[in-house]
């Protein structure tokens, strides 16, 4: 009998998450869909997720593999398990996050029947041990027809590469990669896909668990890493900017650009000189005044503004 080979490559880059790499991997090892590679790239973790691991590894029926590096971060790690992935498609599963059972069989079942470049579902918005603060992320209430990315960003969708399945054929053509070194890294790929995608659906399952503690993620925030999270957020703005430009893109790319530019001002670490001064340096220095001014609309603004008007909401229920 000849073996129709890897139907998902899943991607897990892990570092340092000894508490949540278990249940993450045991939804992993799980699912439904049968001939799937799991490919956990250890970046350097000093904690005990390489030895949680490797014992899920050995106790799982699905082909699992650990690769280790030294700590470079989540894009490098993602870099690395791509050049091993073997699947018709991509997945990408954050180590401290979980999913469905049959996440991946029913997106992948989907994604060939319609030939699809890139599928996304919903999520659940994850407070471990605290349901009623759960929340789920749905821009669409129900499955979408089968756009092209262009027209699929205009509805604004989520730009988290974690609930989406992705043809790799159309990733080796467009020449996929994370940018290295940054954080936010799917802020900047995601729109450059959606650009280039031929034909991408929406499901209305929520599928995908994103663990979440008091109302972030369970990276600890200081004010060195909300500082480069601020520069970073800049230069995803900066690159976007020029993407546009160059492409002559007309489109929905405005709504990533211009709050990866406010939102670091946002931030109550704005009241830390530190923070404050090295911020606006950079502003000056990526000439952000012009690149909002090409970017900003009413219908923009609008957008926005109800944006920061839910989050206001979600904060104050949890």
């Amino acid at each position: 009998m000849i073996s129709e080979g890897v139907k998902v490559s899943i991607i897990v880059p892990m570092y340092n998450v000894e508490k949540f790499i278990g249940k993450c991997l045991k939804s992993l090892g799980n699912q439904t869909l049968m001939n799937i590679e799991i490919i956990i790239v250890n970046d350097g973790s000093t904690d005990n997720s390489l030895e949680i691991a490797k014992k899920c590894r050995d106790a799982s029926q699905k082909k699992m593999i650990i690769i280790n590096k030294n700590n470079e971060g989540q894009s490098s790690a993602r870099n690395i398990g791509l050049k091993y992935a073997t699947g018709k498609y991509i997945g990408f599963v954050d180590s401290d996050d979980f999913i469905e059972k049959n996440m991946y069989e029913y997106l992948y079942k989907i994604a060939v029947k319609d030939d699809l470049d890139v599928i996304q579902c919903s999520y659940i918005n994850w407070y471990e041990g605290n349901p009623q603060k759960n929340y789920r992320y749905r821009f669409l209430k129900s499955d979408s027809e089968v756009l092209n990315g262009r027209d699929y960003f205009e509805l604004d969708p989520a730009v988290g590469v974690c609930d989406k399945l992705f043809k790799r054929e159309f990733l080796n053509q467009i020449k996929f990669k994370f940018h290295e070194g940054i954080f936010a890294e799917d802020a900047l790929i995601m729109p450059k896909v959606f650009f280039l995608a031929e034909r991408v659906k929406y499901v209305a399952d929520p599928l995908y668990y994103y663990r979440r503690v008091n109302g972030s993620t369970t990276n600890p925030v200081t004010i060195e890493k909300s500082l480069k999270l601020g520069r970073d957020k800049i230069f995803i703005a900066s690159e976007l900017n020029i993407f546009k430009e160059k492409n002559e893109w007309k489109g929905n790319v405005s709504r990533i650009i211009v709050p990866n530019i406010l939102t670091p001002f946002l931030k109550k670490q704005i009241f830390n000189k530190y923070y404050r001064q090295n911020l606006i340096q950079e502003y000056i220095e990526k000439k952000c005044t012009k690149i909002i001014t090409s970017n900003l609309s009413l219908t923009l603004l609008i957008k926005i503004f109800n944006i920061f008007i839910f989050k206001l909401i979600k904060e104050r229920k949890v």
